[in-house]
């Protein structure tokens, strides 16, 4: 799915609407002879990942701190989300009033299912470390012991009836911004039964490169 047709041309800001360029930047782009630079797409081709993240525990702070990219320039959000197939087609929808589609291309079909994958292993090594500490039985007191919202999660995370989706938009980003929509991200999985895996920030090459 490509971005809204609608932009005319325009930027986005941090919450992914649509700007008119300033008037200053329209008379000195007039006078220098420059165009205008292509609009930022979500499934434009060549797009390379700045920063990425499949931890929710790490700040956003910290992993664009440590990456390279342009905070000036226009970047690409992806969010992954584990969600039950018959709850894809709400999600999507409801992420749509804020200026997300959902991306299917081709790129991202191995880092989605790596996500799963690390997800589902990761708690099936957790669990077989809790088996080797004399927990063998943790999982099946998961109710009785507190973890019910975790497990519950997890059987919905690698239920064979779930798919990963990926739900994308153009935006301006700073930390902030970004905490607050993976905030966004987790709680909309989490009203469609699903779980947000990951998030990845994705810009054109520098032209350094």
């Amino acid at each position: 799915m490509s971005d809204d047709p609608n932009t005319g041309g325009r930027g986005r800001d941090v919450n992914g609407r649509p700007i008119e360029p300033g008037r200053w930047r329209r008379l000195r782009d007039r006078l220098s002879g420059g165009g205008t630079e292509a609009v930022l797409e979500v499934g434009e081709p060549g797009l390379i990942v700045v920063a990425a993240c499949d931890d929710d525990a790490v700040a956003s702070s910290t992993v664009l701190d440590g990456a390279d990219w342009r905070p000036e320039d226009e970047v690409v959000v992806r969010h992954l989300l584990r969600l039950p197939v018959a709850r894809v087609a709400d999600a999507v929808a409801m992420a749509g009033l804020d200026g997300y589609v959902r991306y299917e291309g081709a790129d991202i079909v191995d880092s989605a299912d790596t996500e799963g994958r690390a997800d589902t292993e990761g708690r099936a090594d957790t669990e077989g470390r809790a088996d080797t500490e004399g927990r063998a039985d943790t999982e099946g007191r998961a109710d009785t012991e507190g973890r019910a919202d975790t497990e519950g999660r997890a059987d919905t995370d690698d239920s064979a009836d779930t798919v990963t989706v990926v739900l994308a938009r153009v935006q301006r980003l700073d930390a902030l911004h970004l905490s607050q929509e993976r905030s966004r991200m987790a709680s909309l999985g989490s009203r469609h039964g699903g779980i947000a895996v990951g998030w990845q920030v994705l810009q054109r090459p520098s032209p350094a490169r």
